[in-house]
């Protein structure tokens, strides 16, 4: 049995420029802006800790308050800014298909609040189609850790092999952050980086495996790709 664990923001859901528009949207709301190349350093973090690296840079009364408006904007402009990634959703909709068959287990591990997990899953109809969806800012609570328990830490992706019965060893993620593939990495799974044009240029070097935007994302050479990697049977 293996699990395959998806990253939402990014890597399922083009809702990376959406989120762009809500901070700026909230910063300008104070006389502040961010550029797109400054916001594209923070993107694959969690809100809290985006709101933490800017909300000194204008007046707001708290990061907590920064955060909140910026959700509230994001709302707004959801339905029309915020788009299926069509490669990764057909090849998620393959794959539970042939669940049974290929004998594997489906997650979503995201940064986000669980409220808007479900929002952009919405969008790609593709909800059902897992056994878990967890999310870093609501469902890691248990976990203590004086810098924070979300992505970078690898807890969200700890957390998500154990609800799936499953070792991280035997868990694969794709992720679409630096961030992100930090987090998989360092919970011991097998991480492949699938870059977001906001993201291009993170660091991916921990990832075992990148694949370009432009590259399809087929079945079969996934899990022969998989098996060398892990050194599992392919289909």
């Amino acid at each position: 049995m293996i699990g395959i664990i998806f990253d939402c923001d990014g890597t399922l859901i083009d809702s990376e420029h959406a989120y762009y528009l809500s901070w700026q949207a909230a910063l300008q709301a104070r006389g502040g802006s961010i550029s797109l190349e400054e916001y594209s350093t923070l993107a694959g973090y969690s809100g809290m800790h985006v709101a933490q690296k800017l909300h000194e840079k204008v007046n707001a009364d708290s990061a907590e308050a920064l955060l909140q408006d910026t959700k509230k904007a994001f709302r707004e402009i959801h339905t029309n800014a915020v788009k299926p990634i069509e490669r990764t959703v057909k090849f998620v909709r393959a794959l539970a298909q042939q669940k049974q068959k290929l004998n594997i287990k489906m997650g979503v591990a995201s940064a986000a609040g669980k409220q808007e997990i479900l929002l952009n899953l919405g969008r790609t109809g593709l909800t059902e189609v897992f056994d878990v969806i967890v999310s870093g800012r609501d469902d890691l609570q248990h976990y203590q850790d004086p810098e924070g328990v979300n992505k970078p830490k690898p807890y969200i992706y700890l957390h998500t092999a154990q609800l799936l019965g499953l070792l991280p060893s035997s868990c694969v993620a794709f992720e679409d952050s630096g961030p992100g593939v930090l987090a998989a990495t360092r919970a011991g799974i097998l991480t492949y980086a699938v870059p977001h044009p906001l993201t291009k240029d993170h660091d991916f070097s921990e990832a075992h495996c990148v694949i370009q935007p432009d590259t399809e994302l087929d079945i079969q050479e996934f899990f022969a790709s998989m098996s060398k990697l892990l050194k599992k049977p392919s289909i």
